[in-house]
C-alpha cells in the first residue's frame, strides 16, 4: 500500500480556531484519513499516511510552540533488525534527514524522528 508524505492538513483552521478557544483537539489520529483534492470536493485514497509525520506538519501549520512524540523505545537504531544494529547516541535534525532521503534508517523510532 502506497505511503505518500503528508502534504497538507484539510482540517488545519478549524483546529487553529478551536486551540484558539482553549478547546483540547485531538486530531490526526494514525495519521490521518488521505484524501486527494478533485473538483467536486475530496476523496479518500488508498493509503497509509504516518501518524508521526502528520504531527509534525501539523504541529508546523498550526504555529505549536513543540511537538513531543513520547514512546517507550531506549534509543533510534541504525541498521535496526540487522547484525549491525547499533543506538545514536546523538542526532541532529539534519542528519535525520539526511537519513530518510537514503532510506538507510530503519527501526520503532525512525518514523517518529523523520
Amino acid at each position: 500500500m502506497p505511503s505518500p508524505q503528508p502534504k497538507r492538513i484539510v482540517e488545519n483552521d478549524a483546529i487553529r480556531a478551536l486551540i484558539s478557544r482553549d478547546h483540547l483537539v485531538i486530531c490526526n489520529g494514525g495519521g490521518g484519513v488521505p484524501v486527494v483534492e478533485k473538483a467536486d470536493g475530496y476523496h479518500g485514497i488508498e493509503a497509509v499516511i504516518d501518524k508521526d509525520l502528520s504531527a509534525a506538519l501539523l504541529a508546523s501549520q498550526i504555529h505549536a510552540d513543540a511537538l513531543l512524540i513520547l514512546t517507550d523505545a531506549d534509543a533510534v537504531y541504525l541498521d535496526w533488525g540487522k547484525p549491525t544494529q547499533r543506538p545514536l547516541a546523538q542526532v541532529t535534525p539534519e542528519l535525520l534527514r539526511e537519513m530518510q532521503f537514503r532510506r538507510r534508517f530503519d527501526g520503532p523510532e525512525s518514523d517518529r524522528l523523520r
